[in-house]
């Protein structure tokens, strides 16, 4: 298994996270219109290379342990095997892989202040326990 990339996803998310946090709350105190565009962009973008990078971590143990992902969400769901890994936890995450696409390829305009509302902490969270997860095997 290639830890050392997996150390340097894992720095990526934790980069992208506490971007996410820091854009996350100034979007929450601002009030001009155009400030929020440019920073709800920038968090969408934060929440695409924090899934990714996560994809590409999970690629990694999953070829390590001969299994192989059809789509992103099933890339979480083998690792409930492979870590033994709480089923809600990896639920949850998996659908951030649905979210993540929605942004990439604007579906339904999924990136509204409802949307980036309902999903920023959540995904602040999961991503933070993700990283506390794998963080232990490459230790």
């Amino acid at each position: 298994m290639d830890k050392n990339l997996i150390k340097i996803k894992l720095k990526n998310i934790t980069e992208y996270l506490e971007y996410l946090e820091k854009t996350h709350k100034k979007y929450l105190k601002e009030n001009d219109d155009f400030e929020k565009i440019i920073l709800k962009t920038s968090m969408a973008k934060f929440i695409e290379e924090i899934v990714e990078n996560a994809i590409k971590i999970n690629t990694i143990i999953l070829k390590e342990n001969k299994l192989y992902a059809e789509n992103y969400y099933q890339s979480f769901n083998l690792l409930k095997k492979i870590l033994n890994l709480d089923e809600d936890f990896i639920e949850e995450i998996a659908k951030t892989t649905s979210f993540r696409n929605n942004i990439v390829h604007n579906y339904n305009d999924i990136i509204t202040q409802k949307n980036i509302e309902n999903n920023i902490e959540p995904i602040i969270y999961l991503y933070k326990q993700y990283y506390l997860i794998v963080k232990k095997i490459v230790s």
